[in-house]
């Protein structure tokens, strides 16, 4: 008698859905081999698209993790030549002085000028100092003398291989090479061995551009 009762509280006792599927899997084993059969497909399907979820859902949450980092670092940057292009701005000598040393190298210009405001234009990481005249809106259409840093690797082995193609060139104190392009009839680059740094000078005047470097008007900007 007690035994009977035990068999009904185990009959009776709840079972879980994992149970009643297993029950169900079994009698359709006894009752129909095909049934049974499909029955476990589909359970193993189940169990490897669950799998996939957790996949999916593991590389969506990463590639939001790299899209906040991302912004984060962006929106907490602090303003740099690094950073890309900017409009042109007219700025002191003082702030030409922190813009070079935000950029981590030498920024060159024509010096400081009577009656001239500084307009710099950063493109990528080549900054332009342009010599407006005082009053002058940043941006003018007119041409300006403009001195332009540009980092570029082995700038000066871009020279030396211009005047061996013929362009006309000249050596500097400090061992800069200086060349004329023969496309820019207006413009001479210079730059010094060992340094990736090439340096342009346009001058509206014919001859104007060459005159500066050599006389040696174009240094760096002066530190604070």
């Amino acid at each position: 008698m007690t035994a009977m009762k035990v068999q009904d509280d185990v009959d009776s006792a709840p079972r879980s859905p994992e149970d009643e599927t297993a029950s169900t899997s079994e009698r359709a084993a006894h009752s129909d081999p095909v049934r049974a059969i499909v029955a476990r497909s589909m359970q193993k399907a189940e169990g490897r698209i669950h799998w996939t979820d957790l996949i999916v859902g593991l590389i969506l949450l990463a590639a939001l993790g790299l899209v906040v980092h991302d912004w984060y670092a962006m929106s907490n940057a602090s303003p740099e030549v690094s950073s890309g292009t900017a409009a042109p701005t007219l700025m002191s000598q003082s702030q030409l002085s922190s813009l070079q040393a935000s950029a981590g190298h030498s920024l060159y210009w024509a010096g400081a000028q009577d009656l001239s405001d500084y307009e710099v234009t950063i493109t990528g990481r080549d900054v332009a100092v342009r010599y407006l005249p005082t009053g002058s809106a940043a941006g003018a259409a007119t041409n300006y003398l403009t001195v332009t840093t540009r980092p570029v690797m082995d700038a000066y082995a871009s020279l030396t291989a211009q005047k061996h193609l013929g362009s006309r060139a000249q050596s500097l104190p400090g061992g800069a090479l200086l060349v004329a392009p023969p496309d820019k009839p207006f413009a001479v680059v210079f730059g010094f061995p060992g340094h990736d740094l090439l340096m342009e000078v346009y001058d509206p005047v014919p001859g104007e551009a060459w005159r500066l470097v050599t006389s040696g008007q174009i240094q760096t900007v002066p530190t604070q």
